[in-house]
């Protein structure tokens, strides 16, 4: 491995301890400031503003990052063009949600959703990390996660020892991103970021149309399973649902750094032969090995983990996160897909992918549901993730494959 590259893999590892780590920090304490009945609440908000900020990148940020590996020089008036509508969606999202809420939900609900929608209005810091990433330029965004992520953690760390709601937890995770996407537009965007006639919105639109289908399908398999859990057998339950998938989510984040530091060179080796070599065979046979570990792993001992993190009543979630941790290969294997296709201009394939994992996602957890329960449901997810990697993997080695006779 290059100096390159260990500087990359460094600094994207600090990125996910920074962000991973807040986002446990904060679930973490929520959960231990409120019974398993609020912490369910708080996690459904959380779900639903996580989902409209990843409907709202319009899949800008996955087409931003094959176009800054490909053509980085010419990426800027992309950037810009993203910027642009992620605020608009981002924002509209926020206040139309917002005033839906206020007419026919509950107060605590309506607050709640006030306080952690601030982050749909900073939705653009999804998107701007990504030009950066794939040019490997931490020095342009991770001073900027440092700067908002750790006075988040410390005012996290003091409103849990204060006693304070779980309106607290929400309101500093919406303004830690709202922030972070500020210092970001100021920073990397203006260096980057290109506005002025030429820009072409409608085209960008049409090209990210249908990775944002796959977004779409992405964000009903990824909290479809939340939301039917609330719905189907209470805030109860949920809360002891989102608590383990919070700690497969950590995993995946580690496996989702992994995959972008190797993302770039299997893009580019690629584009230079045509095809897929030995080795990547072999780091994504490493990622099935480290998996099948984590779930076997967290089925012999998950209860005293989670009963140590959340608190003990939370213990009973081991088998669920045993069977979740079976996803966290799935994910890195869909985020290196996305980008090798989305460097070659391709995006039918990941709005296929989408829509298997989609539909299978919600077929699956109300059957697997009803006759197994909430075990059944987090086998349905991961079921879905595995659909959905399949699909997507299909098109990347007919399209090397195609490169290969071309060449």
């Amino acid at each position: 491995m290059t100096l390159g590259r260990l500087i990359s893999a460094f600094g994207f590892g600090a990125d996910a301890a920074l962000t991973g780590g807040f986002g446990l920090l904060l679930v973490v304490l929520a959960a231990r400031s409120g019974s398993v009945e609020e912490f369910g609440q708080f996690s459904l908000i959380l779900a639903v503003v996580a989902a409209q900020a990843a409907l709202a990148n319009f899949g800008l940020g996955t087409l931003t990052y094959g176009r800054a590996v490909a053509h980085p020089v010419g990426s800027g008036r992309l950037l810009g063009s993203a910027i642009f509508i992620v605020t608009v969606f981002g924002s509209s999202f926020y206040a139309v949600t917002l005033l839906a809420l206020s007419a026919f939900a509950d107060l605590t609900t309506s607050i709640l959703y006030a306080a952690a929608g601030l982050r749909l209005v900073g939705a653009v810091g999804l998107v701007m990390p990504q030009h950066a990433m794939a040019r490997r330029a931490l020095g342009e965004y991770l001073p900027a996660r440092h700067l908002t992520i750790l006075p988040a953690m410390v005012a996290t760390v003091y409103a849990y020892s204060m006693g304070w709601s779980l309106l607290v937890f929400a309101l500093i995770w919406g303004i830690e991103g709202l922030l972070f996407a500020f210092v970001c537009a100021f920073t990397l965007g203006r260096r980057h970021a290109k506005w002025n006639s030429r820009n072409r919105y409608r085209s960008y639109l049409a090209k990210a149309a249908p990775i944002a289908f796959q977004s779409l399908c992405v964000i009903v398999y990824l909290r479809f399973d939340q939301i039917y859990v609330g719905w189907r057998f209470g805030d109860s339950a949920l809360g002891l649902y989102a608590a383990a998938a919070k700690i497969a989510e950590a995993g995946n984040l580690a496996f989702s750094v992994l995959a972008l530091v190797v993302s770039p060179s299997i893009i580019k080796q690629i584009c230079r032969s045509g095809k897929l070599n030995r080795q990547t065979f072999g780091f994504l046979a490493l990622l099935a090995g480290i998996t099948l570990m984590l779930s076997v792993g967290a089925l012999l001992i998950g209860g005293n983990l989670l009963a140590f993190i959340f608190g003990f009543e939370y213990a009973a979630a081991f088998t669920i996160l045993a069977i979740y941790m079976g996803s966290i290969m799935f994910v890195a294997y869909g985020s290196i897909g996305s980008r090798v296709l989305a460097s070659q201009g391709v995006s039918t394939a990941q709005m296929m992918s989408g829509a298997g994992g989609a539909l299978s996602n919600v077929v699956l957890s109300v059957i697997f549901g009803e006759m197994i329960g909430l075990e059944g449901i987090a086998l349905a997810t991961v079921a879905s993730y595995a659909l959905a990697v399949f699909i997507l993997w299909q098109a990347v080695l007919r399209s090397t494959k195609g490169m290969s006779r071309f060449r």
